[in-house]
């Protein structure tokens, strides 16, 4: 039995829920908010080799590119995997517009990566990362397991501008970086010039 000034379960339980969700609602505002954007931070350097042994580096990549998406992924990652033809197609629309799609195969069987190749031919630049070098400096290795799919956007200045868990907002993504900015309006110059 229940002392009146007891409250009842399910009232308590709603004010609890609705602490909390106010609270995280806040917490998301404080987050979102312009004050709170961040600078796109440098991305970490790399040296990896292409299975042909081509050494490519982060700034090679970026030489006389708009863009270079960075995507890590391993033959034994069924998500990596799905991802592929979507990589593919972003490499196929943006390449002629100054975008590089990068693949880092974390894999440590490099026979392994060659025969996923072999039966899987891909456009895309594929650099062997076995020992999860770049994954690492990337931030994606934890507890000693590299968490793929990955993928980063990188500006021509080596700056990350975005990145994903999964690809699929890639595509949109860059057709909006890509997209021309509009040229300010004489009367919007005009504006800025009073004195």
């Amino acid at each position: 039995m229940r002392h009146r000034s007891e409250p009842e379960p399910n009232l308590v339980m709603d004010r609890s829920l609705a602490l909390k969700a106010a609270s995280l609602f806040l917490l998301g505002m404080l987050l979102c908010s312009p004050a709170m954007a961040a600078e796109p931070k440098a991305a970490p350097p790399f040296s990896l080799w292409t299975l042909d042994r081509r050494l490519h580096t982060l700034s090679s990549l970026l030489e006389g590119k708009r863009f270079v998406v960075l995507s890590f992924f391993a033959t034994w990652c069924a998500p990596c995997r799905a991802e592929l033809p979507l990589l593919s197609k972003v490499h196929e629309r943006f390449s002629g517009q100054g975008v590089e799609v990068v693949l880092l195969a974390v894999d440590e069987d490099r026979a392994k990566l060659e025969a996923f190749l072999k039966e899987h031919p891909l456009p895309l630049l594929v650099l062997s990362d076995p020992y999860a070098v770049a994954a690492k400096a990337y931030g994606l290795v934890e507890n000693g397991l590299v968490r793929v799919p990955r993928t980063f956007v990188l500006d021509a200045a080596g700056r990350q501008v975005a990145s994903f868990e999964a690809s699929a907002e890639l595509d949109q993504k860059l057709g909006a970086l890509l997209a021309p900015k509009p040229e300010p309006t004489a009367r919007s110059k005009k504006k800025g010039n009073k004195r």
